[in-house]
């Protein structure tokens, strides 16, 4: 099987990267990413829920 040469620079290259002086570490090398606990709400559900609050903080303010 025959493989392309520049596949396989390629893939070299990808194997082979250095990193520059220049380079800013990103720690942790993992993701970190993860699904919210409650769910998101909608645009619509976070303006009302504001609302709300905002109605309770002047209620209280009295």
């Amino acid at each position: 099987m025959s493989v392309n040469p520049s596949i396989l620079q390629m893939t070299l290259a990808l194997l082979t990267v250095k990193t520059s002086s220049q380079t800013v570490p990103h720690f942790p090398l993992y993701s970190t990413s993860k699904r919210p606990e409650y769910g998101v709400l909608s645009p619509t559900r976070r303006i009302l829920e504001a609302d709300t609050l905002i109605l309770w903080i002047r209620s209280a303010k009295k």
